[in-house]
């Protein structure tokens, strides 16, 4: 009786000493991961601080939580598309890509994550690669607010080759783009989003999403973008 009593503490020790170590290993993991996660806050509030995180090599993380994976794979992306023709730019979008998907194998209700997967595959002509990733960015986030118009350029891009249930949910994207108010990300939602489409010859699947009764707005915003130099942005 008394020898269990003894190996149930023991037992229920070595439990909690294991615990107080994973939670300590957790926060160690957090405040050196908190620079990403302060980049990822910023970029949601159009406030990048890409340009400030010099080395995107000295930021690769080294844990087993798929978010900071995802975080770093964001950032990484940044770091090349600021930087087109620093010589590690391709490096930089492999490492993206790699920290994409072992974000998403570590945690894959991730949204955000497989909307910029789907970009990175659709940077190296994977069409079907990006397809699929956006097509798993409805499945685990159709919903999700601050992906409206990310994901709304990945699906006009690849509207063509998207079956009608997938269009049909980006449509309920290009509607919440268009019906948003400014914020500091998207200044100007319909112009951008009617600039972009226009840009790359898709103002019909901006038509088709919208109901009739905007298509007078849809056309008199249009007039005003055909004033400018013609932009994809």
């Amino acid at each position: 009786m008394v020898n269990g009593a003894i190996g149930w503490r023991v037992a229920v020790g070595v439990t909690a000493l294991l615990l107080i170590a994973l939670g300590i290993g957790r926060t160690v993991d957090g405040w050196r991961h908190a620079p990403l996660f302060a980049y990822v806050h910023a970029e949601w509030w159009g406030h990048s601080q890409a340009d400030l995180l010099l080395d995107f090599e000295a930021w690769k993380p080294s844990t087993s939580d798929g978010r900071v994976w995802s975080a770093y794979g964001q950032f990484a992306l940044a770091w090349a598309m600021l930087r087109p023709d620093e010589p590690r730019a391709k490096s930089a979008q492999i490492a993206a890509e790699e920290a994409a998907i072992r974000g998403l194998s570590l945690a894959l209700a991730q949204p955000s994550a497989w909307v910029r997967l789907a970009l990175l595959r659709l940077n190296r002509d994977d069409r079907a690669g990006a397809i699929s990733a956006l097509v798993q960015s409805l499945h685990t986030g159709r919903k999700v607010h601050e992906l409206g118009w990310l994901r709304t350029r990945m699906g006009l891009y690849l509207w063509a080759d998207l079956g009608s249930e997938i269009q049909a949910g980006i449509a309920l994207d290009i509607r919440a783009v268009w019906r948003d108010g400014p914020t500091a990300a998207l200044p100007y939602p319909q112009h951008n989003l009617i600039s972009f489409a226009h840009g790359i010859g898709r103002l019909d699947a901006v038509s088709d999403s919208l109901p009739m009764d905007e298509w007078l707005l849809l056309k008199r915003r249009l007039a005003t973008v055909l004033k400018e130099p013609a932009s994809a942005s």
